[in-house]
Order: C-alpha cells, then sequence, then structure tokens
C-alpha cells in the first residue's frame, strides 16, 4: 500500500516540509521623506523576501491601502526596477500584487509615487503594507505588517495687507483731500497668497489717527 513497515500512518496528521523547513517571510516599507507637505510628492518602496533556506512561499501576495490624505500617482509603479502597468495591481487607490511563489532567499521590490491631497487632523500619514500566501500544505503564512509614519503640514504661509480709502459711494480716493464731516470706508484686505500654506491666529489691528471716529 505504499507505507514503511513498522511506521503507522495518521491521515489527520499534515506532513512535513522536507527538511523541516517552512517559509519565512519578511515585508519591509519605507519613505523617500522623513517629512511631507500639502501637494507634495514622494515615494513608497516596499520590499517583500522569503529567508534564505526557507521554504517555498506559495501564492506570495502583497497589498496596500494608502492613506485618504493621500493620491497615488499615476503610472509610476516599478517592480524590481521595472516599470508595470497599473491595470491589474492598482484600484481605487489600493495595490495588490501577487507571485505564483518565492524561492528561498528571493525578494522583490515594489516603488510607487503619491500625492499629498490633504493633511490629517493628526498631522501624520499612516501606511500599511501587508503581505500574505501559503506552504506547501495551504497553510496561511503572513509577515508582520509593515508600517510607515510621515508627519505631514501645509508649506509655511506669507501674508499680505492692503489698505484702501473709499467714500461713500464705495470709490477709491486713496490720496485725494477729504473734507471735515466727510464719511471714508477703510477696506482692509489680509491675503495669504501661498498655495497649498496654511497660517494659524492671525490678527488684524488698526488704529485710527487723529481726528477719525469709528461710525457704526
Amino acid at each position: 500500500d505504499g507505507t514503511t513497515p513498522g511506521i503507522p500512518t495518521d491521515p489527520t496528521t499534515t506532513p512535513p516540509t522536507i527538511n523541516g523547513a517552512q517559509p519565512n517571510p519578511t515585508l519591509e516599507k519605507t519613505a523617500s521623506v522623513k517629512k511631507t507637505y500639502l501637494g507634495d510628492t514622494f515615494e513608497y518602496t516596499i520590499k517583500v523576501k522569503n529567508a534564505v533556506d526557507a521554504a517555498k512561499w506559495l501564492k506570495a501576495q502583497v497589498n496596500d491601502q494608502l492613506a485618504q490624505s493621500l493620491d497615488y500617482v499615476a503610472n509610476s509603479t516599478q517592480i524590481d526596477g521595472k516599470a508595470v502597468k497599473d491595470q491589474g495591481i492598482w484600484s481605487a487607490d489600493q495595490l495588490h500584487v501577487e507571485w505564483a511563489a518565492l524561492k528561498s532567499g528571493e525578494s522583490h521590490t515594489i516603488t510607487f509615487k503619491v500625492k499629498v491631497v490633504s493633511v490629517p487632523d493628526n498631522a501624520y500619514l499612516l501606511n500599511v503594507a501587508q503581505a500574505m500566501g501559503t506552504d506547501d500544505q495551504g497553510k496561511v503564512v503572513a509577515p508582520k505588517d509593515a508600517e510607515v509614519l510621515v508627519p505631514v503640514q501645509h508649506h509655511d504661509g506669507q501674508l499680505t495687507l492692503k489698505k484702501a480709502v473709499q467714500d461713500e459711494h464705495q470709490t477709491d480716493i486713496d490720496g485725494q483731500q477729504v473734507q471735515v464731516g466727510q464719511k471714508l470706508h477703510y477696506v482692509l484686505t489680509v491675503k495669504n497668497p501661498q498655495a497649498d500654506s496654511l497660517i494659524s491666529n492671525v490678527i488684524l489691528r488698526d488704529q485710527l489717527t487723529a481726528g477719525l471716529t469709528y461710525q457704526k
């Protein structure tokens, strides 16, 4: 019947992998920047590897759902240094890459670019990559998730302030002579022209000169 004499067989026991080895995958993820800003573009790198002397890691896959504050930059993905099409691996800012197997010591590197489209309330971009596969018996084998945290903030702004004076008909009268009793209308315009920037706690003050009385 094909069994070795003297050694009982147990149909409920999973046969051991050759030499007792099991898949031993690892997953790493890094960012090309230590800090980023609203509107900036940077690159993520994901590296998945099956350890030397490990058994084959079958049906291996890597998944990465981008944070809501990030947009994937189309056609920026490379696998092992070669450009690949987005179709089939990207869907709704989620990456999904598969391999039939990773042999002992085999590794793959995925890179792609993202753009910062908003600043989260906590001012950090948390992105988590996940991987999973099976051993030769179909048991799921997954490495620890790989996460990377990148601080994000708005660019520094630059305030501009403009002051104009108008008559009661809202006609500009800068530099013109005015009469006692004439009502004047001052217009103060404060602006931050820097794109993707933020200036907090802005305070605007204007002290009226002698001879002027504020009118409600």
